[in-house]
């Protein structure tokens, strides 16, 4: 099963273009010839830089969907902005952080709880061992 193909071409003028539409319906014949097709609806189109002409991209006769930004191995890939990068990294890292605490003051609780009824039934049995407190008197 074919699982990620990625394709990244500097496209200036139509020739480019007709060339990598070209290269994307040989690669969707190969795929027919083999039995083993493109999910289209999980193909998409991402364009980046602000000077190229935008042209339509399609497979199987689907036009590919365009998207500003997609996350390929764990890395959001946008319009060369690491600004939206540091932000997910910024948040997934929050999150951690938050699981870590909040695992923390559960098990001090949890340690704090034993430590306690630890301490009552040594009392406790200390108190039953000796008998009850008395107190003395002294004469002055």
């Amino acid at each position: 099963m074919l699982t990620t193909l990625k394709n990244f071409t500097r496209i200036t003028d139509d020739i480019d273009w007709h060339s990598l539409q070209h290269d994307l319906s040989k690669r969707t014949t190969w795929s027919e010839k083999w039995h083993m097709l493109f999910n289209t609806s999980k193909c998409k189109d991402m364009h980046i830089g602000k000077s190229q002409k935008k042209y339509p991209y399609y497979m199987n006769n689907e036009q590919l969907e365009e998207v500003t930004q997609e996350i390929d191995l764990g890395i959001l890939i946008s319009d060369l902005k690491v600004s939206q990068q540091c932000q997910s990294a910024c948040t997934k890292a929050m999150r951690i952080l938050g699981i870590i605490n909040r695992t923390i003051v559960f098990s001090i609780q949890i340690l704090c709880y034993v430590s306690i009824s630890h301490w009552s039934d040594l009392i406790l049995n200390t108190v039953q061992q000796r008998g009850p407190l008395t107190t003395v008197k002294t004469m002055n």
